[in-house]
């Protein structure tokens, strides 16, 4: 798909709601930009309401040039994107941000669960990357299940579940371990693991609902991804010598019509 647009445009009702966790950078900052250009209300969820308010910034200029270029999307002057506040890696301020989404009352068709950290060398990886989003998923599905047709949840996993990778019950959080023995890339594997295991659960138990359930492999994305494992070498070679085939962020992996 290189760096260009690999999907098709439609337009999206306003009053589509969407949130997108770790939608101020990488492509979960894509996917919340082309999903508001299509129409839809899309609410970047992450840490930093000063990243989150910049990223908006940019994402009405980048609306702008693209309006210039195009004429398929929607005519509104700027884009309805909002900021809520949740640190993925503390299950207390996940549960703030539960409670604050229901208490506005707002349905819900979309959910991207893209937030996520990747081989750091501390104990949060299945906590930011999967137990949060779980906690997240099992809150708010019964209001997507209620928010009328075709609703979607979609994780952004990564092929790295394939590789040397099992599944740990009584370990999941790799509490027997030093910050020394921690295997960090095991544990970034089996996050992304459990995100399509849980895929496949959840959509067993919710087949006949009007909620699907999705997980995709992105491949190599130039983001802020790397920052977690700078003091890799051998592995910042691999990653930036594999980027260098892969993909660009100028795109959005998911389609929500």
């Amino acid at each position: 798909m290189g760096g260009k647009q690999s999907f098709p445009i439609v337009k999206l009702d306003r009053e589509k709601i969407v949130i997108v966790t770790g939608g101020n950078t990488g492509i979960g900052y894509e996917t919340a930009k082309w999903i508001a250009m299509m129409g839809a209300t899309v609410i970047i969820a992450c840490r930093s309401e000063e990243r989150a308010k910049a990223a908006i910034e940019k994402m009405n200029e980048d609306f702008k040039k693209e309006k210039e270029k195009r004429k398929d999307l929607i005519e509104d002057e700027t884009l309805a994107v909002e900021f809520m506040k949740v640190d993925m890696a503390s299950l207390k301020s996940v549960m703030a941000f539960i409670n604050e989404f229901k208490e506005s009352g707002r349905k819900l068709h979309s959910l991207v669960c893209n937030a996520g950290i990747g081989w750091v060398p501390q104990y949060k990886l299945p906590l930011t990357n999967y137990l949060s989003h779980f906690l997240i998923i099992a809150h708010l599905l019964p209001i997507m299940m209620k928010s009328g047709e075709d609703c979607r949840i979609v994780s952004v996993s990564s092929s790295g579940h394939t590789y040397s990778c099992d599944f740990d019950l009584e370990n999941i959080q790799g509490k027997k371990y030093t910050p020394e023995t921690f295997d960090r890339f095991l544990y970034y594997r089996r996050s992304k693991l459990y995100q399509v295991m849980h895929m496949f659960s959840l959509n067993r138990r919710i087949k006949n609902s009007n909620v699907t359930v999705n997980s995709l492999h992105p491949g190599f994305v130039q983001s802020e991804f790397t920052r977690a494992f700078e003091d890799q070498g051998r592995y910042m070679f691999l990653w930036k010598f594999g980027k260098s085939f892969g993909k660009l962020i100028d795109m959005s992996c998911v389609s929500l019509r």
